[in-house]
């Protein structure tokens, strides 16, 4: 079962052991010009946030492309 538990910028960048600046990074629209797999973010109000399963898919994806 997918965990859809919705996650802050905090939250997802101690999950990644990063900082929330480089969480925000990874989601800008340049960020997906140097990459193939921007972190997916849904936008509210001006607030991101995030499905804890769309990141651990990511992370998948991000892996499968470091193996290449």
């Amino acid at each position: 079962m997918a965990d859809d538990r919705i996650m802050t910028v905090e939250q997802v960048a101690e999950y990644l052991a990063m900082t929330p600046s480089q969480v925000y990074t990874l989601t800008r629209r340049r960020s997906a010009a140097r990459m193939k797999n921007p972190l997916p973010a849904l936008r509210i109000l001006t607030n991101l946030r995030f499905r804890k399963s769309d990141i651990d898919a990511w992370l998948d994806r991000v892996a499968k492309e470091n193996e290449q």
